[in-house]
C-alpha cells in the first residue's frame, strides 16, 4: 500500500485488491467500515448498498457481488443489536472489572451506537442494568417513561446545554428563577424535548421537564451519565456564543425544529403546519430562518419541493428559492436587498430527513440567478466546520 500510493510522474491511478475471505459471525465489520466511511452503522449498509460512499473526491471503494452480500449480512446482523446480546456483554464486563462498568466504559467496550441503547426494544442504559442485575433500587415507572424518551436527546452537542443540564441535575436546591433568559430558553428546549406533545399544553410551565427530572431518582442518575457522554462526544469545541441577543442558538451546533423555535422565544408555534416549510420569516425580528434538507430523494419532497440546495465550499451556499418567488417580488427583494434592508438571514441544514439540523449561521447575499424559483448564492459569515463539509460535498457527489 506504502509504495503503491506513492505519486510518480505518469501516475494517474493506485488500484487495491483486497479479497475477503469467509469471517467468523461474529466479526465487527461494521467497526471497520464506520472507521472507513463515518457515519453510523445503517448509514454505511445503504453505502455499500447503493456504492455511494462519503470517501473524498476521486476515491472509489467497490465489492465484487459475493464480497458485498457476506458483509450486508454481518452488518444487518449487528444493526440488529438485540436486548439478551446486551444485557450479557454488559455482565461480562462488570465481572472483568469487578464492579458495575460506567455508560462510557459500556460503549468504549462494546462499540455500540447511543442509537442501538435508546432504542424502543432496549429502553436505556438503567434498563440493561436493572435487567442484568447491576442496579439498585429498580427504576419505576415514572422513571422508565422518561428514560424512553432519552432518545430525543442524542443529538444535543452544546457545551452550554449539556453542562447546565448536569448542573441543575446535581444541584437539585438551585432556583430555577435565579436562571438568566438563555438558560431558561435552553431548559425549556429539554422540557419540548422530554415531554413532547404534552410541553404545547397551555398549563405546562417551561421548567416541567427539569422539574420532573429532579423528581426522580434513577432517571437523573441516567440523564446525567448520558450528559458526560455526549459531551465527550462533542466534535468542535469553541465558545457558545449566541448570534441572536438571548437566543440559545449556537453556531455549529444541532438542533431540531422546535428547538429552534424555543430558542427562538416561540414555543407556541411548535408543531405549526407553516413551520414545516423550508423556510420562516420573523418579522418582528427583521430575521428570516432557512431549513434546509439536502438529501431530497425522500418519498416526501415532491418534484416542486426538491430545490437546488448545495454547499459549493466550505463559506459559500446555493440555495434555491421557493417556485413562486419572483425576483421582483416583496420576498425577492428582501434577499437581493439585504444590505439595503438590513434582513439578517440564519441558515439551518441537515443531511437528510430526521437528521438534527446544523445551524450555520448568518448569510450574506452574493448574487442570483433566474425567477421562479431564484437561485441564490450566500456567504456563509462563517465556515462551516470540516466534518459537516464533508458531508454535504458527498450528498451533492452523489
Amino acid at each position: 500500500m506504502g509504495r503503491g500510493l506513492r505519486l510518480d510522474t505518469g501516475k494517474t491511478s493506485c488500484l487495491v485488491l483486497d479479497f475477503i475471505g469467509n469471517q467468523r459471525r461474529e466479526f465487527r465489520f461494521d467497526q471497520r467500515f464506520t472507521a472507513l466511511f463515518g457515519g453510523t452503522r445503517q448509514q454505511v449498509i445503504r453505502e455499500i448498498e447503493t456504492g455511494i460512499t462519503r470517501l473524498p473526491g476521486n476515491c472509489y471503494f467497490r465489492l465484487d457481488k459475493e464480497s458485498r452480500k457476506l458483509i450486508l449480512e454481518n452488518l444487518k446482523t449487528q444493526l440488529r443489536a438485540n436486548r439478551a446480546r446486551m444485557v450479557a456483554e454488559l455482565r461480562a464486563l462488570a465481572n472483568q472489572l469487578g464492579r458495575r462498568p460506567s455508560l462510557s466504559e459500556y460503549f468504549s467496550e462494546t462499540r455500540y451506537e447511543l442509537t442501538d441503547l435508546y432504542k424502543a426494544s432496549i429502553g436505556g442504559w438503567h434498563a440493561l442494568l436493572d435487567e442484568a442485575q447491576l442496579l439498585a433500587p429498580s427504576p419505576t415507572q415514572a422513571d422508565r417513561l422518561l428514560a424512553e424518551r432519552f432518545h430525543f436527546l442524542l443529538h444535543i452537542d452544546s457545551t452550554r446545554r449539556l453542562r447546565l443540564n448536569l448542573d441543575l441535575l446535581g444541584a437539585a436546591d438551585r432556583s430555577l428563577n435565579s436562571l438568566s433568559l438563555v438558560e431558561k430558553r435552553m431548559i425549556e428546549m429539554l422540557t419540548f424535548r422530554l415531554l413532547q406533545s404534552e410541553a404545547r399544553q397551555p398549563e405546562w410551565e417551561w421548567s416541567a421537564g427539569i422539574q420532573r427530572l429532579r423528581m426522580t431518582g434513577s432517571a437523573k442518575e441516567e440523564l446525567q451519565e448520558l450528559s458526560e457522554v455526549l459531551l465527550d462526544r462533542v466534535r468542535l469545541h469553541a465558545d457558545e456564543i449566541p448570534v441572536l441577543d438571548d437566543c440559545p442558538l449556537f453556531l455549529h451546533r444541532q438542533y431540531m425544529r422546535d428547538e429552534v423555535l424555543v430558542g427562538l422565544g416561540m414555543p407556541d408555534l411548535v408543531g405549526a403546519r407553516h413551520i414545516q416549510a423550508g423556510r420562516f420569516w420573523i418579522e418582528a425580528i427583521n430575521t428570516e430562518i432557512f431549513f434546509v434538507t439536502l438529501d431530497k430523494s425522500d418519498k416526501a419532497f415532491s418534484p416542486s419541493t426538491r430545490y437546488e440546495d448545495f454547499a459549493v465550499g466550505p463559506g459559500r451556499f446555493h440555495w434555491q428559492s421557493q417556485s413562486t418567488t419572483g425576483e421582483d417580488s416583496p420576498t425577492g427583494r428582501r434577499y437581493v436587498c439585504q444590505k439595503e434592508n438590513g434582513t439578517r438571514f440564519l441558515l439551518f441544514v441537515r443531511p437528510k430527513r430526521g437528521d438534527p439540523f446544523v445551524f450555520l449561521g448568518p448569510l450574506h447575499y452574493v448574487s442570483h440567478t433566474g425567477s421562479r424559483p431564484m437561485s441564490i448564492y450566500w456567504d456563509l459569515e462563517h465556515p462551516m466546520p470540516a466534518w459537516f463539509f464533508e458531508i454535504c460535498a458527498s450528498l451533492r457527489a452523489a
